[in-house]
């Protein structure tokens, strides 16, 4: 921390490393307090000097991070508000020190005190763990652009429902782009509005409706339906917002609309402006029972130097369902600002599935594997034989995460992302064009420069042209490895 300090000029508060992600890792993320706003913008615009080397820093939100008890190891809470009875991390009993602890000895396997896998509490594999990390529904109108369609599908933070108004279309289909690889399903009807719905929720925990300029998908397990709306601007097309129709039919419990309304009102607008439609959006949320999640003032749309920027993008939500406004995703390239809900939108992701683990099953190791299912599966260790329905649950997990466990320990894993797709368009020059547009839009926010206003535009434009330039790239690869295999 000092060296730190010194290197870069700064005073360092804290300094924590957010653990490493998969085994063998020899790189992770700093997470740096340092005394100041000043000298956190230094950090974000003109990197992280260690040892010489220079990183890439950028703004952290821990907002968006769920919060995890080390005292009982559940989530939403933290250990110094917690009453509960502590327990070991590692095997899910009384507490002890590490140096004691069977699992860390290696004397038996873990045992998560949150979903009784054979993994420690804080491990991203917990399925309990990835409830908390994985539920959000984020909005955005990305313009009509491809490459933000895309970057939006591949964000950090993968959200259950990606709600996207005025998405790129396919010219000879005329429906939004959805690549055949991606994480998630589309959900479209016409117009301007579509949803994504990512497939840990399986396709039958949920249906989906539409009219022109919206559609809504509603989850089965609680039922809780979520619209993506676009309402395009009063004075330009009168007659074409969806908002009268969806304020006119039956009301569902449970249900949150987002998306770009258009329309100014002083219950959100911080320059008190009235649009002449506000009555559309007001009905509609006094029909429903809808209460507005989005803060007042928020800015949602940039409109540039010697202008208003707006809170345009909005999202109402049920009185009866709980929801989190998280503010901005960590992705730019549009004049419309990418917002993150937080709220219970359905069931749980599934169970772990051997068949979607991220491994290489034909290098598997038939010894190892052999060797770690004769630890793992002893009769000594295993639950007790199930008698009730929610006993064979509890065992079919317990099983299916021992095998998980089997597998990474026997197989490699594959490189890529955590849920085993792989965008083969994700270059080190788009990262790039996609770091240099965020830290464009950080800098204009900041100073309000028409000089860094163009300069913001020329870097999202130069984003979405390497995106759109990487993916061609990677489909002609595909197309060239496919010519070769049909010749041989």
């Amino acid at each position: 921390m000092k060296a730190i300090a010194a290197e870069n000029k700064v005073e360092v508060i804290r300094l924590r490393a957010r653990r490493a992600k998969g085994a063998g890792a020899t790189k992770t993320t700093l997470i740096l307090t340092v005394d100041g706003v000043n000298a956190a913008n230094k950090i974000c615009d003109q990197g992280l000097l260690l040892q010489s080397e220079l990183f890439n820093s950028e703004p952290y939100d821990d907002s968006l991070d769920p919060k995890q008890c080390f005292r009982c190891y559940q989530m939403g809470h933290l250990a110094r508000y917690c009453e509960a009875k502590p327990t070991c991390g590692r095997c899910g009993t009384d507490p002890h020190p590490d140096n004691e602890c069977p699992a860390a000895l290696g004397q038996s396997p873990h045992k998560c005190p949150l979903c009784g896998g054979a993994n420690p509490a804080w491990d991203r594999r917990c399925n309990k763990t990835k409830e908390h990390w994985d539920r959000a529904l984020m909005y955005w109108n990305t313009n009509r652009q491809p490459a933000l369609t895309k970057l939006a599908l591949r964000a950090r933070h993968a959200a259950d429902v990606i709600a996207i108004q005025e998405p790129a279309k396919n010219a000879k289909t005329g429906y939004p782009i959805c690549p055949s690889r991606s994480s998630y399903r589309l959900v479209f009807t016409a117009g301007r509005a579509a949803l994504y719905v990512h497939k840990r929720h399986d396709i039958g925990s949920w249906t989906s409706d539409g009219g022109i300029d919206w559609c809504s998908v509603t989850f089965t397990k609680p039922n809780t339906t979520i619209f993506s709306v676009y309402s395009p601007i009063y004075a330009r097309e009168p007659d074409r917002s969806p908002l009268p129709g969806l304020a006119s039919s039956t009301p569902r419990c449970r249900a949150a609309f987002v998306g770009d309304f258009n329309i100014h009102h002083p219950l959100w607008d911080i320059h008190n402006r009235t649009s002449d439609n506000c009555d559309a959006i007001l009905d509609l949320a006094s029909r429903w029972n809808l209460a507005l999640a989005t803060p007042e003032g928020e800015i949602t749309r940039l409109a540039g130097p010697g202008t208003r920027d707006s809170t345009i993008d909005l999202a109402w939500v049920s009185r009866d369902l709980s929801a989190t406004y998280l503010g901005r995703a960590d992705i730019t390239g549009s004049d419309h600002i990418p917002q993150l809900l937080q709220l219970d939108i359905g069931p749980p992701p599934p169970r772990l599935r051997l068949r979607g683990l991220p491994i290489n099953w034909r290098l598997l190791d038939p010894k190892r594997a052999h060797a770690e299912a004769t630890t793992r599966l002893r009769p000594s260790i295993a639950p007790p034989a199930p008698q009730s329905l929610r006993e064979i649950d509890d065992y079919a997990d317990w099983l299916v995460n021992q095998l998980a466990e089997i597998a990474f320990c026997a197989a490699p894993e594959v490189r890529g992302r955590a849920d085993g797709g792989r965008e083969e368009w994700w270059t080190r020059d788009v990262e790039n064009a996609t770091r240099a547009a965020k830290h464009a839009e950080r800098l204009y926010l900041r100073t309000r420069n028409p000089a860094h206003w163009e300069a913001r535009r020329n870097a999202a434009a130069a984003q979405n042209r390497v995106v759109r330039e990487a993916c061609r790239s990677a489909w002609r690869r595909h197309l060239h490895d496919a010519s070769s295999l049909a010749e041989c």
